[in-house]
């Protein structure tokens, strides 16, 4: 039968779904949490307290250290230390999200698949 054929296919994917989406919040969870404990705990303090304000505190001792040496030319490829690790935790927070977001969109293929069912025993009794 065709219908039920479609029906369980629909069942395979919200569930082969919500498992990838499990999958990747754990991973983002754990690399997060990595992250953070590999931290001393003055720097994880610091993190908490808020990315910005580690930055602009960063940006003024720089500024400091500017005016007390001479200038040279400096040419910078690679961001600073904790602004490279920010952008880590962001891309990790970013995936844990889409994670979220894969496993809900797969539990509404899910409940959408048990509704149909539900119909096609309903027509058929």
């Amino acid at each position: 039968m065709q219908v039920n054929g479609s029906v369980s296919g629909a069942f395979q994917a919200g569930a082969t779904g919500v498992q990838r989406g499990q999958d990747q919040v754990e991973q983002a969870a754990q690399s997060i949490a990595s992250r953070e404990s590999s931290r001393p705990p003055e720097e994880a303090n610091e993190s908490r307290r808020g990315a910005e304000e580690t930055r602009q505190a960063e940006r003024s001792q720089q500024e400091q250290s500017q005016r007390e040496e001479p200038v040279q030319a400096e040419t910078r490829s690679e961001p600073p230390p904790n602004e490279a690790s920010d952008r880590s935790v962001e891309e990790d927070i970013v995936q844990l999200r889409e994670g979220e977001r894969q496993a809900e969109a797969s539990a509404k293929v899910l409940e959408t698949a048990d509704e149909a069912l539900g119909s096609i025993i309903d027509v058929r009794a």
